[in-house]
């Protein structure tokens, strides 16, 4: 797992989000032997927490909500 903090800003609001990873294991359709790959595995992103003015709301936070801070965070 890898984690980091990055600064998102949804419905106006300067969130901090602290979040970790999971390695990301990119997909092979087929083995240079001509067998059968595998698919992609990993790369879930898991907050951790979500602050306000160093004031931690994560539990505070819809469904809805969540999932644009997420989407946020997937940005470049």
């Amino acid at each position: 797992m890898r984690t980091g903090t990055k600064t998102v800003i949804v419905y106006d609001v300067e969130l901090e989000v602290e979040y970790e990873t999971s390695e990301y294991v990119p997909e092979v359709h087929t083995l240079s032997n001509g067998d059968p790959g595998y698919p992609a595995e990993g790369g879930e992103l898991y907050i951790t927490s979500v602050r306000v003015n160093g004031t931690d709301i994560y539990e505070l936070i819809s469904d809805a909500v969540m999932n644009q801070i997420e989407n946020e965070c997937l940005k470049n």
